[in-house]
């Protein structure tokens, strides 16, 4: 097993995570903080309606620590909060979609209905979508779908690093991806997401899910309690697909080559 699968099975994993583990120290990345998160998303978007506040908490996070709206614009919690309660993203919602269902190919079209729906959520020069500030949101949307993009690490490393098995990814996914080529928004900064997206549904697809998806929520609670901040771990974060594939493969890229 070669690329990023064998850090996504049991074993691998276990040596992935403990990767991120010992990153995030030298980064600030503070998954106690991801923990809070996850537990304002639960309350502003449960089954039937959630709580507005809790998303003006979550905004002002992610705009003040995380710096989403860094050299750009962006729109309020409240227009925010409206826009994933719409259809098009309630679609998308935790308890609608994860990452093993997209592997099924059957859904692409409604994620994108989401994305898209979210694509204008920071303002950017010459109407270039930030594929960063929409997959933050959304991951904390549904950590169960929408792993967190960005340029720095998954852009500019971990893309160079896996460009074969994400390319041959998106070549299997041809056909759900040829009626998005000709969508402005996938042009101007959502392309890049969106085989993301594809090359983590088929990462966990051949899987042993249930397995890494149980060592992943070990881990992620011994990073919660290890960082002392007085958070508590989501308690179905065994079947937080998304956030699992991202940290793998942030650990995975600091481990050496195959």
């Amino acid at each position: 097993m070669i690329g990023i699968a064998r850090f996504f099975q049991p074993g691998g994993i276990d040596e992935a995570l403990a990767a991120y583990a010992r990153r995030r120290k030298t980064r600030g990345w503070w998954v106690s903080e991801k923990a809070r998160l996850y537990g304002l998303a639960a309350s502003a978007f449960p089954p039937g309606g959630g709580d507005e506040q809790a998303m003006h908490e979550i905004h002002a996070t992610l705009r003040g620590y995380w710096q989403i709206f860094r050299n750009g614009e962006g729109w309020s919690a409240a227009r925010i909060h409206r826009v994933l309660e719409s259809p098009p993203c309630r679609a998308c919602g935790r308890e609608a979609l994860d990452l093993p269902a997209l592997a099924a190919g059957r859904d692409v079209g409604v994620v994108w209905g989401c994305l898209k729906a979210m694509s204008g959520v920071k303002r950017l020069p010459a109407g270039n979508v930030s594929a960063m500030a929409v997959s933050k949101f959304l991951h904390f949307f549904n950590p169960r779908l929408f792993p967190i993009y960005d340029r720095a690490v998954v852009r500019n490393r971990a893309f160079p690093r896996f460009r074969a098995e994400i390319r041959a990814a998106c070549e299997r996914w041809e056909a759900v991806l040829a009626p998005l080529r000709s969508q402005r928004e996938f042009a101007r900064g959502l392309n890049d997401y969106v085989h993301y997206l594809i090359w983590a549904a088929e990462t966990v697809r051949g899987a042993d899910v249930a397995a890494s998806m149980e060592t992943f929520g070990a881990a992620f609670r011994r990073m919660v309690a290890d960082e002392k901040r007085d958070a508590a771990p989501p308690p179905s974060v065994e079947t937080y697909y998304a956030t699992a594939f991202e940290m793998a493969m942030v650990g995975a890229l600091d481990l050496r080559r195959d």
